[in-house]
């Protein structure tokens, strides 16, 4: 193996993560199916691949140490070429004992294996020059990489590069069919709050409204484009058991929690109230007597030796406009998006933002970066509009081309539509890894012999 160094780059071969030659394959899911179990598999290599692939094989189990067949291949003819769609749906995913949603309800439940570099699930891609196996890897979840990442926990969150998801309460639920309009629109990701923080996923961010049922009762649902789509309290029901299984802290973000709210007082209230009966046990509370009010500044460390696993932030001037007062919320951070910018404008604004120069408007601050496309910034044609689904596809495949490098050691918060089509978790892992040995190595001085 040659000694070239590939930086933030990394294959999975039986399971290990090894230096290799520059010449990765990264796993997504895309976002190409009505329902998250008719998603297809996408698979990536970088363009300077040195000998390139020309075949890329699908397995069931690790081809470094199986005999199996693979269950499909696709012959790579155009040596350009740097990714491909393979024709296999996803299906029903199964985690290992104890990390599917409803394990923990059976009465015989046993806490989960952890694991501390992931845990490959039974999807499998493997690229090819003519027999010659060059590189595998896995699809991947990642439940405990926080809590077991040696050194990351003495870091500020604002030095971290934490994934998240954009409208993360924006799913598919398989249990609610919604109409052809909700699937096509209003759904941001495939999987459910639970099945994100399994993957990795350890940023949500939430915007809420309500509406008043039939018993004016309060009924609070995520919202997308001013639509109401599932409801907060299956949300917070996931994010708990999820800390108290893993251990992991998670981060909610109610920036615009007044959606749809604004002269109904009463709504905040509850909400709150909802906040501290579901989340309050677990949730890191800011000292309000305290000028130090800025979260990022706190580690994880800090969090979890409070004995917490939630931090959650949301417009505090928004709830002392209607007088709620609450120790539960921090401030939020600074918030970007490309939603109506096209590409050379999100190079623009990146170059400002991920500089870490003392002149960007993130320096020294926790900032969150939202990658996803608005209508205005898509193609349009006369007699169609884009879907979700459409618009992330259109700028997901080039996150991990703008991230890569330098930029990703500034990253923070990080978040996409349809999250499993990117590598944005594998590459925020891969980032936090290195930023931990040397935050863990930076003081360390050699004896001269």
């Amino acid at each position: 193996m040659s000694n070239k160094f590939c930086p933030f780059s990394v294959v999975l071969v039986v399971c290990a993560v090894i230096e290799v030659e520059c010449c990765p394959t990264h796993i997504s899911i895309w976002p190409n199916g009505k329902t998250s179990f008719e998603a297809t598999i996408q698979v990536r290599w970088d363009q300077n691949c040195d000998p390139k692939p020309n075949w890329i094989k699908f397995f069931e189990k690790d081809p470094a140490i199986s005999n199996l067949f693979p269950k499909s291949a696709i012959e790579i003819h155009n040596d350009s070429s740097t990714d491909v769609v393979i024709d296999q749906r996803i299906g029903k995913l199964l985690f290992p004992g104890g990390w599917n949603r409803n394990d923990q309800l059976s009465l015989h439940s046993t806490k989960p294996k952890t694991y501390p570099r992931g845990r490959c699930l039974d999807y499998y891609v493997a690229s090819f020059r003519d027999s010659d196996l060059l590189s595998v890897n896995c699809l991947k979840i990642q439940p405990n990489w926080m809590r077991l990442t040696e050194h990351i926990a003495d870091i500020p969150l604002k030095s971290l590069f934490i994934p998240g998801t954009h409208a993360s309460g924006c799913y598919y639920n398989i249990t609610k069919k919604g109409s052809w309009k909700m699937e096509k629109f209003y759904h941001t990701q495939n999987y459910d709050v639970w099945t994100q923080l399994v993957f990795g996923v350890r940023f949500l961010d939430l915007s809420l409204g309500y509406f008043l049922s039939n018993t004016a009762k309060y009924s609070i649902s995520t919202v997308y484009e001013d639509t109401l789509v599932n409801p907060i309290i299956n949300i917070l029901v996931d994010v708990r058991n999820f800390v108290r299984l893993s251990g992991e802290v998670v981060l909610l973000d109610f920036r615009d929690f007044l959606s749809g709210s604004r002269d109904n007082v009463q709504y905040y209230h509850v909400l709150i109230s909802l906040l501290e009966i579901e989340l309050g046990e677990f949730t890191f509370r800011r000292n309000t007597s305290s000028t130090h009010n800025q979260l990022y500044d706190f580690s994880l460390n800090d969090v979890i030796k409070a004995g917490k696993n939630i931090l959650l932030m949301g417009s505090l001037e928004k709830l002392k406009e209607f007088d709620v007062e609450t120790d539960l919320i921090w401030p939020s951070w600074k918030s970007f998006s490309t939603g109506n910018l096209n590409d050379s404008e999100i190079l623009d604004q990146m170059r400002l933002i991920f500089s870490g120069r003392s002149n960007s408007p993130t320096y020294n601050e926790g900032f969150i970066f939202h990658f996803n496309r608005g209508q205005e910034a898509f193609p349009q044609f006369v007699d169609k509009v884009s879907t979700t689904r459409e618009r992330a596809i259109s700028i997901n495949y080039k996150i991990k081309d703008w991230l890569s490098g330098p930029w990703s050691l500034q990253a923070n918060v990080v978040t996409a539509d349809f999250i499993m089509s990117t590598n944005l978790i594998e590459l925020a892992l891969t980032t936090n890894r290195y930023k931990a040995y040397r935050f863990a190595n930076e003081f360390v001085s050699f004896p001269v012999s």
